[in-house]
Protein backbone atom coordinates (compact mmCIF):
# COMPACT_ATOMS: atom_id res chain seq x y z
CA UNK A 1 0.00 0.00 0.00
CA UNK A 2 3.08 2.75 1.06
CA UNK A 3 4.59 1.65 -2.40
CA UNK A 4 1.54 2.22 -4.23
CA UNK A 5 0.89 5.39 -2.20
CA UNK A 6 4.26 6.88 -3.33
CA UNK A 7 4.03 5.99 -6.81
CA UNK A 8 0.56 8.20 -6.56
CA UNK A 9 2.08 10.95 -5.09
CA UNK A 10 4.81 11.02 -7.36
CA UNK A 11 3.33 10.08 -11.03
CA UNK A 12 -0.11 11.18 -9.70
CA UNK A 13 -1.08 7.50 -11.14
CA UNK A 14 -1.14 4.10 -10.08
CA UNK A 15 0.12 1.64 -12.92
CA UNK A 16 -2.30 -1.28 -11.62
CA UNK A 17 -5.14 0.74 -11.38
CA UNK A 18 -4.47 1.73 -15.05
CA UNK A 19 -4.35 -1.62 -16.04
CA UNK A 20 -7.27 -2.77 -14.21
CA UNK A 21 -9.24 0.47 -15.92
CA UNK A 22 -8.26 -0.82 -19.19
CA UNK A 23 -9.19 -4.22 -19.64
CA UNK A 24 -12.15 -3.30 -18.17
CA UNK A 25 -15.47 -2.39 -20.17
CA UNK A 26 -16.18 1.40 -20.43
CA UNK A 27 -20.05 0.24 -19.71
CA UNK A 28 -18.94 -1.29 -16.88
CA UNK A 29 -16.97 1.70 -14.96
CA UNK A 30 -20.31 3.49 -15.24
CA UNK A 31 -22.13 0.94 -13.78
CA UNK A 32 -20.38 1.49 -10.70
CA UNK A 33 -21.73 5.30 -10.30
CA UNK A 34 -25.15 3.28 -10.03
CA UNK A 35 -26.46 3.54 -6.11
CA UNK A 36 -26.74 0.44 -4.41
CA UNK A 37 -24.69 -1.82 -6.18
CA UNK A 38 -20.72 -2.48 -5.19
CA UNK A 39 -17.80 -3.88 -7.39
CA UNK A 40 -18.59 -7.08 -5.63
CA UNK A 41 -22.23 -7.26 -7.09
CA UNK A 42 -20.92 -5.73 -10.37
CA UNK A 43 -18.55 -8.38 -10.88
CA UNK A 44 -21.57 -10.78 -10.59
CA UNK A 45 -23.47 -8.80 -12.85
CA UNK A 46 -20.90 -9.02 -15.46
CA UNK A 47 -19.12 -12.58 -15.19
CA UNK A 48 -22.40 -14.54 -14.08
CA UNK A 49 -25.20 -12.76 -15.56
CA UNK A 50 -23.11 -11.21 -18.43
CA UNK A 51 -24.55 -8.16 -18.47
CA UNK A 52 -22.22 -5.35 -19.45
CA UNK A 53 -24.44 -2.30 -19.41
CA UNK A 54 -27.20 -0.42 -18.13
CA UNK A 55 -29.61 -0.75 -20.26
CA UNK A 56 -29.00 -4.75 -19.95
CA UNK A 57 -28.96 -4.54 -16.10
CA UNK A 58 -32.70 -2.61 -15.97
CA UNK A 59 -34.13 -5.15 -18.06
CA UNK A 60 -32.41 -8.14 -16.72
CA UNK A 61 -34.29 -6.24 -13.83
CA UNK A 62 -37.58 -6.02 -15.34
CA UNK A 63 -37.84 -9.74 -15.92
CA UNK A 64 -37.00 -10.92 -12.26
CA UNK A 65 -33.51 -12.17 -13.62
CA UNK A 66 -31.56 -9.91 -11.25
CA UNK A 67 -33.50 -11.23 -7.95
CA UNK A 68 -32.84 -15.05 -9.01
CA UNK A 69 -28.86 -14.22 -8.68
CA UNK A 70 -27.33 -15.27 -5.54
CA UNK A 71 -26.46 -12.34 -3.53
CA UNK A 72 -29.28 -10.63 -4.43
CA UNK A 73 -33.52 -10.10 -3.85
CA UNK A 74 -36.63 -8.52 -5.26
CA UNK A 75 -35.41 -5.96 -2.79
CA UNK A 76 -32.51 -5.33 -3.88
CA UNK A 77 -33.61 -5.49 -7.37
CA UNK A 78 -36.39 -2.69 -7.00
CA UNK A 79 -33.61 -0.34 -5.52
CA UNK A 80 -31.26 -0.92 -8.74
CA UNK A 81 -34.49 -0.49 -10.84
CA UNK A 82 -35.26 2.92 -8.87
CA UNK A 83 -31.43 3.78 -8.59
CA UNK A 84 -31.26 3.13 -12.33
CA UNK A 85 -33.49 5.59 -13.58
CA UNK A 86 -32.70 8.07 -11.10
CA UNK A 87 -29.32 7.74 -12.73
CA UNK A 88 -30.61 7.98 -16.38
CA UNK A 89 -32.92 11.26 -15.24
CA UNK A 90 -30.19 12.88 -14.01
CA UNK A 91 -27.91 12.56 -16.73
CA UNK A 92 -26.14 16.34 -18.59
CA UNK A 93 -26.76 17.47 -14.71
CA UNK A 94 -23.44 18.55 -12.06
CA UNK A 95 -23.39 19.79 -8.72
CA UNK A 96 -22.29 23.45 -8.42
CA UNK A 97 -19.15 22.45 -6.82
CA UNK A 98 -18.21 19.80 -9.72
CA UNK A 99 -18.29 22.60 -12.29
CA UNK A 100 -16.97 25.66 -10.11
CA UNK A 101 -13.69 25.52 -11.98
CA UNK A 102 -14.85 24.70 -15.47
CA UNK A 103 -17.22 27.45 -15.07
CA UNK A 104 -14.21 30.23 -14.59
CA UNK A 105 -11.81 28.12 -16.82
CA UNK A 106 -14.64 28.77 -19.68
CA UNK A 107 -15.04 32.58 -19.03
CA UNK A 108 -11.34 32.96 -19.17
CA UNK A 109 -11.21 31.18 -22.59
CA UNK A 110 -14.23 32.97 -23.75
CA UNK A 111 -12.49 36.13 -23.10
CA UNK A 112 -8.86 35.31 -24.18
CA UNK A 113 -11.21 34.14 -27.77
CA UNK A 114 -13.40 36.94 -28.15
CA UNK A 115 -10.92 39.46 -27.06
CA UNK A 116 -13.48 41.45 -24.90
CA UNK A 117 -14.32 42.64 -21.53
CA UNK A 118 -18.63 42.69 -21.64
CA UNK A 119 -18.57 38.45 -21.01
CA UNK A 120 -20.74 37.62 -17.68
CA UNK A 121 -21.62 34.33 -16.38
CA UNK A 122 -25.18 33.94 -15.86
CA UNK A 123 -28.35 31.31 -15.32
CA UNK A 124 -28.70 28.47 -12.46
CA UNK A 125 -24.62 28.59 -12.07
CA UNK A 126 -25.17 32.73 -11.18
CA UNK A 127 -28.12 31.74 -8.69
CA UNK A 128 -25.55 28.93 -6.97
CA UNK A 129 -27.74 26.44 -7.63
CA UNK A 130 -27.19 23.13 -6.33
CA UNK A 131 -27.50 21.35 -9.53
CA UNK A 132 -26.61 22.85 -12.76
CA UNK A 133 -27.34 21.20 -15.99
CA UNK A 134 -25.94 24.19 -18.59
CA UNK A 135 -23.24 26.65 -18.14
CA UNK A 136 -25.01 30.00 -19.32
CA UNK A 137 -22.54 33.04 -20.61
CA UNK A 138 -23.90 36.59 -21.93
CA UNK A 139 -21.51 38.03 -24.53
CA UNK A 140 -21.39 41.26 -26.17
CA UNK A 141 -20.89 40.16 -29.46
CA UNK A 142 -23.27 39.26 -32.90
CA UNK A 143 -24.24 35.58 -33.28
CA UNK A 144 -22.47 35.43 -36.07
CA UNK A 145 -19.18 36.35 -34.58
CA UNK A 146 -19.79 34.47 -31.79
CA UNK A 147 -20.08 31.25 -33.86
CA UNK A 148 -17.47 31.96 -35.85
CA UNK A 149 -14.94 32.03 -33.47
CA UNK A 150 -16.28 29.15 -31.49
CA UNK A 151 -16.19 26.85 -34.44
CA UNK A 152 -12.06 27.25 -34.42
CA UNK A 153 -12.21 25.02 -30.96
CA UNK A 154 -13.42 21.62 -31.13
CA UNK A 155 -14.11 20.82 -27.64
CA UNK A 156 -17.02 23.24 -28.58
CA UNK A 157 -20.03 20.49 -30.33
CA UNK A 158 -22.53 23.07 -31.83
CA UNK A 159 -25.88 21.77 -30.86
CA UNK A 160 -28.55 24.49 -31.77
CA UNK A 161 -29.31 27.87 -32.64
CA UNK A 162 -32.47 29.55 -31.01
CA UNK A 163 -33.60 33.19 -31.67
CA UNK A 164 -32.08 34.02 -28.00
CA UNK A 165 -29.63 32.10 -27.59
CA UNK A 166 -26.88 29.32 -29.12
CA UNK A 167 -26.04 25.89 -27.70
CA UNK A 168 -23.14 23.79 -27.56
CA UNK A 169 -21.64 20.35 -25.60
CA UNK A 170 -18.35 21.28 -24.03
CA UNK A 171 -16.31 18.07 -24.17
CA UNK A 172 -19.00 15.89 -24.91
CA UNK A 173 -20.26 16.47 -21.55
CA UNK A 174 -22.14 19.85 -20.00
CA UNK A 175 -24.17 22.08 -22.35
CA UNK A 176 -22.93 25.59 -23.15
CA UNK A 177 -25.86 28.33 -24.09
CA UNK A 178 -24.67 31.71 -25.15
CA UNK A 179 -26.57 34.81 -25.21
CA UNK A 180 -25.41 37.75 -27.78
CA UNK A 181 -25.76 41.29 -26.70
CA UNK A 182 -24.74 44.43 -27.64
CA UNK A 183 -22.84 47.57 -25.87
CA UNK A 184 -26.08 48.62 -24.90
CA UNK A 185 -28.11 45.50 -23.77
CA UNK A 186 -24.90 43.45 -22.17
CA UNK A 187 -26.15 44.75 -18.94
CA UNK A 188 -30.29 44.35 -19.33
CA UNK A 189 -29.57 40.76 -20.80
CA UNK A 190 -27.60 39.64 -18.09
CA UNK A 191 -30.25 40.69 -15.59
CA UNK A 192 -32.79 39.19 -17.54
CA UNK A 193 -31.24 35.49 -17.91
CA UNK A 194 -29.88 35.26 -14.47
CA UNK A 195 -33.37 34.77 -13.04
CA UNK A 196 -35.41 31.86 -13.55
CA UNK A 197 -38.49 31.97 -16.31
CA UNK A 198 -40.63 32.54 -13.24
CA UNK A 199 -38.88 34.97 -11.18
CA UNK A 200 -38.67 37.57 -14.40
CA UNK A 201 -42.56 36.79 -15.22
CA UNK A 202 -43.06 38.22 -11.34
CA UNK A 203 -40.47 41.31 -11.84
CA UNK A 204 -42.04 42.03 -15.59
CA UNK A 205 -45.83 41.93 -14.06
CA UNK A 206 -44.23 44.25 -11.31
CA UNK A 207 -42.91 46.26 -13.98
CA UNK A 208 -46.42 46.85 -15.67
CA UNK A 209 -48.28 47.17 -12.46
CA UNK A 210 -45.59 50.61 -11.75
CA UNK A 211 -45.40 51.38 -15.40
CA UNK A 212 -41.38 51.86 -14.86
CA UNK A 213 -39.23 51.70 -17.98
CA UNK A 214 -35.72 50.05 -17.71
CA UNK A 215 -33.03 51.36 -19.75
CA UNK A 216 -30.14 48.89 -21.08
CA UNK A 217 -27.50 50.43 -19.31
CA UNK A 218 -28.15 49.66 -15.32
CA UNK A 219 -27.13 47.10 -13.72
CA UNK A 220 -28.88 44.80 -11.59
CA UNK A 221 -29.16 47.00 -8.65
CA UNK A 222 -29.75 49.94 -10.31
CA UNK A 223 -32.80 47.79 -12.07
CA UNK A 224 -34.16 47.11 -8.49
CA UNK A 225 -34.12 50.05 -7.18
CA UNK A 226 -35.54 51.54 -9.70
CA UNK A 227 -38.14 49.16 -9.65
CA UNK A 228 -38.54 50.11 -5.65
CA UNK A 229 -37.79 46.63 -4.95
CA UNK A 230 -35.59 45.63 -2.20
CA UNK A 231 -31.79 44.55 -3.70
CA UNK A 232 -32.36 40.67 -4.72
CA UNK A 233 -29.02 38.74 -4.35
CA UNK A 234 -28.67 36.45 -7.47
CA UNK A 235 -29.40 32.80 -5.70
CA UNK A 236 -32.94 34.26 -4.61
CA UNK A 237 -34.07 34.69 -7.82
CA UNK A 238 -35.36 31.45 -8.07
CA UNK A 239 -39.14 32.20 -7.53
CA UNK A 240 -41.78 34.98 -7.83
CA UNK A 241 -42.49 35.02 -4.74
CA UNK A 242 -39.35 36.82 -3.67
CA UNK A 243 -40.59 39.80 -5.90
CA UNK A 244 -43.49 40.38 -3.00
CA UNK A 245 -40.97 40.36 -0.34
CA UNK A 246 -38.43 42.49 -2.07
CA UNK A 247 -41.10 44.57 -2.32
CA UNK A 248 -42.16 45.21 1.66
CA UNK A 249 -38.14 45.17 1.91
CA UNK A 250 -38.41 42.16 4.27
CA UNK A 251 -35.56 39.84 2.45
CA UNK A 252 -33.43 38.89 6.18
CA UNK A 253 -29.53 39.72 5.98
CA UNK A 254 -27.83 37.05 4.40
CA UNK A 255 -25.43 34.55 6.47
CA UNK A 256 -21.71 36.06 6.30
CA UNK A 257 -18.23 34.79 7.58
CA UNK A 258 -18.55 37.57 10.19
CA UNK A 259 -21.80 36.49 11.64
CA UNK A 260 -20.09 33.25 12.63
CA UNK A 261 -19.98 32.49 16.70
CA UNK A 262 -17.95 29.77 17.63
CA UNK A 263 -16.21 26.63 16.48
CA UNK A 264 -18.11 23.03 17.70
CA UNK A 265 -15.81 20.76 16.33
CA UNK A 266 -11.98 21.40 16.81
CA UNK A 267 -9.05 19.29 17.63
CA UNK A 268 -6.03 19.83 19.98
CA UNK A 269 -3.36 18.75 20.94
CA UNK A 270 -4.78 16.16 23.14
CA UNK A 271 -5.42 13.81 20.51
CA UNK A 272 -4.34 14.15 16.34
CA UNK A 273 -4.87 18.33 16.45
CA UNK A 274 -2.19 20.63 15.84
CA UNK A 275 -2.58 23.32 18.63
CA UNK A 276 -2.69 23.11 22.06
CA UNK A 277 -5.99 24.17 23.71
CA UNK A 278 -4.33 27.74 24.66
CA UNK A 279 -3.79 28.03 21.17
CA UNK A 280 -6.98 27.20 19.59
CA UNK A 281 -8.64 29.80 22.72
CA UNK A 282 -6.80 32.89 21.84
CA UNK A 283 -7.06 32.21 17.62
CA UNK A 284 -11.14 32.24 18.55
CA UNK A 285 -10.78 35.04 20.76
CA UNK A 286 -8.83 36.60 17.83
CA UNK A 287 -11.44 36.16 16.00
CA UNK A 288 -14.04 37.57 18.49
CA UNK A 289 -15.80 34.13 18.49
CA UNK A 290 -17.87 33.61 21.79
CA UNK A 291 -17.41 29.55 22.06
CA UNK A 292 -15.29 26.96 21.34
CA UNK A 293 -15.90 23.42 21.54
CA UNK A 294 -13.27 21.00 22.27
CA UNK A 295 -14.04 17.28 20.51
CA UNK A 296 -10.95 15.32 20.09
CA UNK A 297 -10.55 11.49 19.73
CA UNK A 298 -11.63 9.02 22.33
CA UNK A 299 -9.41 6.21 22.96
CA UNK A 300 -11.83 3.84 20.33
CA UNK A 301 -9.74 5.75 17.70
CA UNK A 302 -6.62 4.81 18.82
CA UNK A 303 -5.44 5.93 15.28
CA UNK A 304 -5.74 9.49 16.27
CA UNK A 305 -4.10 9.37 19.49
CA UNK A 306 -7.62 8.86 21.13
CA UNK A 307 -7.60 10.02 24.68
CA UNK A 308 -8.46 7.11 27.60
CA UNK A 309 -9.22 7.97 31.24
CA UNK A 310 -5.48 8.16 32.56
CA UNK A 311 -2.59 10.29 31.36
CA UNK A 312 -2.25 9.44 27.56
CA UNK A 313 1.10 10.60 26.13
CA UNK A 314 2.54 13.36 28.63
CA UNK A 315 5.97 11.86 27.99
CA UNK A 316 5.73 12.95 24.64
CA UNK A 317 3.36 15.98 24.37
CA UNK A 318 3.77 18.12 27.78
CA UNK A 319 0.36 19.42 28.91
CA UNK A 320 -1.70 16.66 28.47
CA UNK A 321 -3.62 15.64 31.51
CA UNK A 322 -6.55 14.15 32.18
Amino acid sequence: IGNKILQLLDTGKMKLLDELIVKTPEEIMEMMKIKGIGQKKIFIIWKEMEIENIGELLYACHENRLSLTKGFGKKTQQNVIESILFYQEQQGNYLYAQVEQLASDIESLLHKLFNIENIKITGSFARQSETIDELEFVVALPEKNIIDKISSISEFEFIKKASEFILYRYNGRIKIKIFPADEKTFLQKSFETTGTTEFMNAFNEHLDQTKIKIHGSEVDAEILKKSGLQFIPTFLRENGNIINIAKQHKIPEVIKPGDIRGIIHCHSNWSDGSNTLEELSNACIKKGHKYLLISDHSKSAYYAKGLNEETNGSATQPGRRT
